[in-house]
């Protein structure tokens, strides 16, 4: 309907028959609550016009949006105080009953990393993998790693019988090549111990995330359930 919206037919006022003007006064496009009521839009009370230009929205190009390339200042009210939160999301959820298929240590679940995630300081990962395992008192190893770095593990409980456990964990870059981590576990009702690394993972590279399981015994004494990766920005 706009083929013959050219810049002669603007000039000669020939616009056609499709073209229709506005009832709206043009005062109204500079009103927020005209602008909804006369566009029907329900925008809401949290969604701001910048002031000024809106120099502010230079990088919020279609390419960046792809690419979520929105820069550090994109934040979240908190509430109705004065503060903001940086965006927190789910990367991966990744979950099925995954067994021990033989008795050395292998890897049950796994994410990749993308390389460049952690592409700042103070960017980092939480990590939340959980499972079973089987009613015999048997030796199951489980770790939580983060690359070659071993999160948390259970050190406590070594031969868990019919047990439940859950391992948290979370990663901060410090460097390009450095990051801090803490982890803890929970075995059936034993809590296993907190602790803190160093990992030295090349963040410009990918980087696995797995959870690992031992079962020097019998193949199938262990399983795991979910790991779930959520970013920090």
């Amino acid at each position: 309907s706009l083929t013959n919206l050219t810049a002669a037919n603007i000039d000669a006022g020939n616009l056609g028959a499709l073209v229709k003007a506005s009832s709206v006064a043009i005062s109204a496009f500079y009103s927020s609550g005209d602008i909804r009521t006369n566009l029907g839009l329900a925008i809401g009370t949290d969604v701001l016009a910048p002031a000024g230009s809106g120099a502010s929205l230079t990088n919020l190009t279609a390419a960046n949006i792809d690419a979520g390339a929105l820069g550090a200042a994109v934040t979240h009210k908190m509430g109705a105080g004065a503060g903001a939160a940086y965006s927190v999301g789910v990367a991966s959820a990744i979950t099925g009953s995954m067994p021990t298929s033989g008795t050395i240590e292998e890897v049950l679940l796994s994410y990749s990393l993308p390389a460049n995630s952690l592409s700042a300081d103070a960017k980092g990962i939480k990590i939340r993998a959980w499972g079973t395992t089987d009613a015999d008192a048997n030796v199951k190893t489980i770790k939580l790693k983060f690359g070659g770095t071993i999160l948390v593990t259970n050190d406590q409980t070594g031969s868990p019988v019919s047990s439940t456990w859950e391992f948290e964990a979370m990663v901060f870059r410090t460097a390009a090549s450095a990051q801090e981590a803490i982890g803890k576990g929970i075995v059936a009702a034993a809590n296993q111990t907190v602790t803190k690394s160093l990992p030295a993972e090349d963040t410009t590279g990918a980087i696995s995330i797995a959870i690992t399981g031992e079962t020097p015994t019998q193949a199938g004494d262990l399983t795991a359930e979910g790991l779930v990766v959520e970013f920090m920005n």
